[in-house]
Order: structure tokens, then C-alpha cells, then sequence
């Protein structure tokens, strides 16, 4: 569990701020971008007020501000720093399913016998 210390506290409020000072160049007002962003005026207000609110507010937000590319670099690996770096860095592999174990066949149930 992610403890809501001072430092956290600030990245969520500074994102919080970006996002206001964003709309306000895009020149939008909070009822115009939650409409933009099929999202309630309180939530834009909650999240410009404290950087508080779900993923995908966040990213409907991202979307009617035309800020997706930063949003969907959030995660991205960060760049190298020498060649050998680069070299070392293992690639990212996409994560596939086990092959599927053959189904067992199923044996007939025994029928009941009927007792005189």
C-alpha cells in the first residue's frame, strides 16, 4: 500500500495544477472540458483541486485536452545511458499464455443397477 506522504501528496497536486493550467491555454472552462471528456464538472474540479481521481478520468481528461502522448509514456523504459547499456537491456517480451493441456477424456459413468 502506497503511503500518502507529503511528496506524494505534492505530485498528485502538481498534476492536479498541470492539468488546470493546460485547459485554461486550451481556453476551456471546467463544464467545457467535462463535457469534452464525458465526465462529471466536479470531477475536473477534484482533480484540478488535488490530482485525486481514477485512471480512466485521468485519461478521458488527457484525451480532451490532446495531452494523450505524455499519458501513454507514463510507463515507458527510461532511455539508455551508453551503448553497453543498451546492449545489456534484455527486450521486452510480450507475456503469452502455456499451451493448453489436452482435455482428459472422460471415462462413462457407471449406471446405477436396479435391485429387485
Amino acid at each position: 500500500m502506497v503511503a500518502y506522504n507529503d511528496s506524494f501528496g505534492a505530485i498528485l497536486e502538481g498534476l492536479g495544477a498541470r492539468g488546470r493550467a493546460l485547459r485554461l491555454v486550451r481556453n476551456l472552462s471546467q463544464s467545457e472540458l467535462a463535457q469534452q471528456a464525458g465526465i462529471a464538472v466536479m470531477t475536473v474540479h477534484r482533480f484540478e483541486k488535488t490530482g485525486q481521481t481514477s485512471t480512466e478520468n485521468l485519461l478521458r481528461i488527457a484525451l480532451a485536452l490532446g495531452a494523450e502522448a505524455a499519458v501513454s509514456e507514463l510507463f515507458a523504459p527510461p532511455p539508455y545511458t551508453s551503448i553497453d547499456e543498451a546492449l545489456g537491456r534484455p527486450a521486452v517480451v510480450t507475456r503469452q499464455r502455456a499451451p493448453r493441456k489436452p482435455k482428459r477424456k472422460s471415462e462413462p459413468k457407471p449406471t446405477p443397477r436396479k435391485q429387485p
